[in-house]
């Protein structure tokens, strides 16, 4: 089996499994591993090496899959955002901004209604990170992608990140009904750093191949 297929297959199961309750991510993950080994070796080694996310990367990614169109405006306005920051259009910049914090708050407390309806309380300290990584997703493209790609394991911020499991990557990430278009290649960092999610190499259903772990990106 090609590198590329088994990259394909790997897409399908980690799909599958960051969206099931988070409760049953390690039991499924291993027991999946498991059936695995004896046909393929090396999927199996790599389901098996995928991480369990943290609540509030599960609440994202559940909300990626069960409110598209919310997650869609968010990544629209941070288009609208940056487009407006790289032509230093003030006003437009402001109205932006009020936009952005309205926006997240607002899609915050219905990933805590959503979360709530499949039994999981959010905390406090959760729903921050919830916020802040939806204004992350807001200010930096390639934390727009790793959000829309609905395969988070830690949340993300502005100034930093947690870890987006890059042991999995689409060739075209989850798109959300309105959002922008992903460009051909990743703009150079700029702004607050964050996770490298890079969009497709070419046209297809998933994102670019993985790479072997997630690292950080350090400011300069």
């Amino acid at each position: 089996m090609t590198s590329e297929s088994v990259t394909d297959r790997l897409f399908e199961e980690a799909d599958a499994l960051y969206g099931m309750a988070l409760a049953e991510f390690t039991p499924a993950r291993d027991a999946r591993a498991k059936e695995l080994k004896a046909g393929d070796a090396e999927l199996a080694q790599r389901v098996k090496a995928l991480r369990k996310p943290s609540t509030a990367a599960w609440v994202v990614n559940l909300l990626v899959r069960r409110e598209a169109e919310q997650v869609g405006q968010v990544l629209a306005v941070g288009a609208a955002l940056r487009e407006a920051q790289a032509n230093l259009a003030g006003d437009e910049l402001r109205a932006l901004t009020r936009q952005r914090r309205q926006l997240t708050a607002a899609v915050t407390a219905r990933a805590r209604a959503v979360a709530a309806d499949l039994g999981l309380k959010v905390t406090s300290a959760v729903s921050d990170q919830v916020e802040a990584t939806l204004t992350a997703a807001i200010l930096d493209e390639d934390c727009a992608q790793a959000v829309r790609s609905g395969l988070l394991v830690a949340p993300l911020s502005a100034t930093g990140v947690g870890d987006v499991d890059t042991s999995v990557r689409r060739r075209r990430s989850r798109r959300p009904s309105g959002s922008p278009p992903p460009r051909a290649r990743p703009s150079p960092p700029r702004g607050p750093s964050c996770t490298s999610y890079p969009t497709p190499r070419r046209s297809g259903r998933r994102g670019p191949r993985p790479r072997p772990a997630s690292r950080r990106r350090r400011r300069s």
